[in-house]
């Protein structure tokens, strides 16, 4: 019988058209030992009215209030705050299948693993349509063990949401997100891979990346904000890997190169 309590961690920054969405998709669960832990990092629209909106309805959420100090520093503040055995990374503009927290919990729990990692697809919200776009060939595969792991380093994106994690993996290794600028995903992903002994792995896709009209990764093209963020994640990503310099890096400069390139073109001034 599975039974872990999940701590699912919600960073929120003027997300005021889809927090409530968001929020309802975790309250739906059918798998019901779980908090929501919210953090609003200085909104400055109607997000914090809207969660207020949500504690209302429901007793299991914790509430924040930052400044706004990014999407790295709101999730270690809310990971410090959590109780849960498992954490789950969840965008405030997307949300997650009624059956996500039962399957991962389940899974989790049978392999004994360090963390699972489901499928996800794209919600489209001004045409209200699903888009698979996922093409990880790892998928197929049910666990993944040791050196395996780094077949982790061929995924399409470092997205570190459409995860569980076991909550002592991450105290053991000290893994937390980068602070002070965006892309922070990649080191904590690549800190995940170099550090985890075991991943189950759950094709469905569980988790629902929702395509916002506004996005900190879409927004700010004509500053030097792409170019520190992205520069910044990258020499994280590099000094954590010399902790294990013997693995296979390959396909993380791979994914690196190819990042930097798409981002040069369509994220920072001419």
């Amino acid at each position: 019988m599975i039974n872990g309590k999940v701590s699912v961690i919600i960073p929120a920054y003027n997300t005021e058209l889809y927090i409530e969405n968001c929020v309802e998709s975790v309250e739906r669960q059918t798998y019901k030992n779980f908090e929501i832990i919210i953090v609003n990092d200085g909104s400055t629209d109607k997000t914090l009215e809207k969660i207020n909106n949500c504690i209302k309805k429901y007793n299991n959420i914790k509430l924040i209030n930052i400044t706004n100090h990014g999407q790295g520093y709101a999730r270690n503040i809310a990971l410090k705050n959590s109780t849960g055995n498992y954490i789950l990374f969840l965008d405030s503009d997307d949300f997650i299948e009624d059956i996500t927290l039962e399957q991962c919990v389940k899974k989790i729990e049978e392999d004994k693993s360090d963390l699972v990692v489901f499928d996800w697809k794209e919600y489209f919200y001004n045409r209200k349509r699903y888009r698979y776009a996922n093409h990880d060939d790892f998928f197929k595969n049910k666990i993944l063990e040791n050196e395996q792991v780094t077949e982790l380093f061929k995924i399409k994106h470092y997205f570190t949401v459409n995860k569980l994690y076991s909550k002592e993996f991450l105290i053991k290794n000290n893994i937390k997100y980068g602070e002070g600028y965006i892309y922070e995903d990649n080191p904590f992903w690549v800190k995940i891979v170099i550090n985890a002994k075991k991943v189950s792995l759950l094709p469905s896709p569980l988790y629902n990346v929702g395509i916002a009209l506004k996005s900190t990764t879409r927004n700010d093209i004509n500053t030097d904000k792409h170019y520190i963020g992205y520069i910044s994640a990258v020499r994280e990503t590099i000094n954590s890997i010399k902790e294990k310099p013997d693995l296979d890096y390959s396909d993380l400069y791979n994914y690196i190169m190819k990042k930097f390139n798409l981002y040069y073109k369509k994220r920072v001034p001419k």
